[in-house]
């Protein structure tokens, strides 16, 4: 008997365990309001269903933003399709002219994913510096309709920008060598300069006997 009841608590605790461990990595998307309330859309599993009744429950003067990642914009996400969205990255690449008083910008999220923005002028001033090698690019909270297939821009995959904020300026990168590395590189090139000079003395030896 006491065997019996020690497996089923064993097992109702590995249960426990399982649906917590499940609500724990739940992703849930956040949506704000015009009045700053955050208002919960689910998982992607019912993001569709949760962002139909939202856009039913609200009124037109109401501007819902939904806060995002880059990511999820680059992976073709039609719920949001639309929508007015909220994400953070860093400019990277390029500031292109878009036409009179518009440009785009590339901007990377946390996964190395990148979306085009179209953006004023004036936003796009914020930018001081683009991501490279020697550079962080300065980072963006960006709000703005994305669209996965914009109908003005021959069906690209874009946010149309609003509004911007910067959240870290960038700047210059310094690159520092490891210990030993510099070290190592020295030895090698003496090295490829011993095995070089070995060669060519061999290749003339072998030269001079064939011509005797």
């Amino acid at each position: 008997m006491s065997r019996r009841v020690t497996f089923g608590f064993l097992f109702a605790l590995v249960i426990s365990l399982a649906c917590g461990v499940s609500a724990a990595f739940a992703a849930p998307s956040d949506v704000s309001n015009a009045n700053g309330a955050k208002l919960e859309i689910g998982s992607l599993s019912d993001r569709f269903e949760s962002l139909d009744k939202l856009g039913n429950s609200l009124t037109d003067e109401e501007n819902v933003v939904i806060e995002t990642r880059v990511g999820v914009l680059v992976s073709t996400n039609r719920a949001l399709n639309g929508s007015e969205v909220s994400f953070t990255g860093e400019a990277v690449g390029d500031i292109v002219n878009a036409g009179e008083g518009y440009k785009w910008a590339n901007i990377s999220g946390t996964s190395n994913a990148v979306i085009s923005v179209y953006m004023p002028d004036d936003l796009a001033k914020l930018i001081q510096h683009v991501g490279d090698y020697h550079e962080t690019g300065t980072s963006l909270k960006i709000t703005g309709t994305y669209h996965i297939a914009c109908p003005e821009h021959e069906g690209e995959l874009d946010v149309h920008a609003s509004a911007a904020e910067v959240t870290d300026n960038g700047g210059p990168v310094t690159h520092m060598v490891v210990p030993g590395r510099l070290e190592a590189a020295f030895a090698l090139c003496v090295v490829a300069g011993l095995l070089l000079t070995l060669y060519l003395l061999a290749r003339r030896y072998l030269q001079r006997r064939a011509q005797s």
